[in-house]
């Protein structure tokens, strides 16, 4: 069985990619000089709406969320059954 993936440096020792539609969610990590940084940026794609809709149901990526102050994440209606957020 696989392990969780409840950090940082669990997504980056996965192997997974990690996927929204733009850039700028790896825009935070790109002067960092930690390796588990590096990994992550070398792991993230940036797939259009359409192909973020098919892979929600593949298991075989991981998708950045936004936190609000509320604590509350934003995700689609679509994928809230299928999502399990990491910390």
């Amino acid at each position: 069985s696989e392990s969780p993936i409840d950090t940082a440096a669990d997504l980056a020792s996965s192997g997974l990619p990690w996927v929204n539609i733009h850039e700028a969610w790896v825009w935070s990590l790109l002067e960092s000089e930690d390796d588990v940084s590096k990994i992550l940026i070398k792991n993230f794609q940036v797939h259009t709406e359409e192909q973020l809709a098919g892979d929600i149901f593949q298991g075989k990526t991981a998708f950045s969320l936004e936190k609000h102050s509320s604590g509350k994440y934003n995700t689609e209606d679509k994928s809230a059954p299928c999502t399990n957020i990491m910390p």
